[in-house]
């Protein structure tokens, strides 16, 4: 079937699944669906099929009144929720709802370079300990960035930055960088 049939087709599926308590000629209980069905549906929306166009349909409309029968008989009592909200916490899972105090990983000793380039290559918590302690300002740090995207752009790496950029990824993933924040357990 063409695109505008097949809306057609659905639409027309729908329209007697759903109303088919409305239709005269109705078929009562687990009584097949007959072509003679389908035609006073199209009558209902004024559609117009084949008789081929009507018997392509009729498995559809079997199927799908067999799966609203299996809805209709599932017993869902008004205790259970909607489905609306996907919770991935296991049932009876619990959490530690006490606040602890953040601590920070401890960070070296660490001196503001001549040349604030340089910072581009240290790790968050670098950065952050130098902006803590006072020793180069968010706004500086801010615009040494800018000033990098206004040199560098932001086209994809390639060619021997992306090499200097992997031996810069390995080299921190060979060392022990220290993390940004961990609990005191930690």
């Amino acid at each position: 079937m063409n695109g505008y049939l097949s809306r057609q087709a659905t639409l027309l599926v729908a329209l007697l699944l759903s109303l088919v308590a409305l239709i005269p000629t109705r078929p009562q209980g687990n009584a097949p669906i007959k072509r003679r069905h389908v035609a006073a549906a199209e009558r209902l929306i004024g559609l117009s099929l084949t008789r081929a166009e009507r018997d392509s349909l009729l498995d559809e409309l079997h199927d799908g009144r067999s799966n609203y029968t299996a809805l209709r008989d599932l017993s869902l009592p008004n205790s259970v929720p909607p489905s609306l909200l996907f919770n991935p916490v296991p049932l009876g899972m619990t959490f530690e709802i006490e606040q602890v105090p953040l601590v920070l990983s401890p960070v070296e000793e660490l001196s503001v370079p001549d040349d604030l380039e340089a910072l581009a290559y240290y790790s968050v918590a670098q950065l952050g300990e130098l902006i803590r302690t006072r020793r180069i300002t968010a706004t500086q740090l801010t615009r040494m960035y800018l000033e990098r995207l206004k040199r560098y752009g932001t086209r994809p790496f390639s060619g021997e930055r992306r090499r200097q950029l992997g031996l810069i990824l390995e080299g921190m993933m060979t060392q022990r960088v220290p993390l940004l924040m961990m609990n005191s357990s930690g």
